[in-house]
């Protein structure tokens, strides 16, 4: 995740921000896990008879990350290919 925040997306804002989520997010869990033996969920919503499953702010930053750093790779331009003459 290091090498492609600092060497891959570098110069990508968007691209550090949705690594930076990620990134951010699982560190969030991780010390939740560390601390309290489990990861808290704490924000549950019902829709109707619907239960929605329970989250937290750092599984939204996850998937928020996710989802911007899944749009940038397919809608990203990639440079043309240069064809060298000898």
């Amino acid at each position: 995740m290091l090498y492609f925040l600092f060497c891959e997306y570098y110069f990508n804002v968007w691209g550090k921000i949705a690594l930076s989520l990620i990134l951010g997010g699982a560190i969030g869990n991780a010390i939740d896990r560390a601390s309290k033996g489990e990861v808290v969920d704490f924000l549950d919503f019902y829709l109707s008879q619907y239960h929605w499953p329970a989250f937290n702010v750092a599984d939204s930053a996850i998937c928020v990350g996710g989802g911007i750093l899944l749009l940038l790779i397919l809608f990203e331009s990639k440079p043309k290919s240069v064809t060298r003459i000898p």
